[in-house]
């Protein structure tokens, strides 16, 4: 079966990924708590895998990232799971 992303639906996925991104909003634990799925996890650059109650865990800090994230990519994985990949910069 083939599943496609609307553009809305990519523009949607882009702003969630780039929040992640942003101190404001990566550090705003009610906010994550709400957008992060019960099985939320996140790898990272360095091949980690992340779960969700240890990223709402973190201490506010500061972010240097470039926005928009360069190289985004998002596909269907199925009709309710997509897939993001973009490249991060360490500065």
């Amino acid at each position: 079966m083939n599943f496609e992303l609307h553009d809305a639906d990519i523009t949607t996925l882009r702003r969630l990924e780039e929040e992640l991104w942003i101190a404001e909003t990566r550090f705003d634990r009610a906010y994550m708590n709400e957008i992060f799925a019960p099985d939320f996890f996140e790898i990272g650059r360095s091949g980690n895998r992340w779960s969700r109650e240890k990223l709402l865990s973190y201490e506010r800090g500061t972010i240097d990232a470039i926005i928009p994230l360069p190289k985004f990519e998002a596909r269907a994985l199925s009709a309710d799971i997509a897939q993001v990949t973009y490249e991060s910069h360490v500065t």
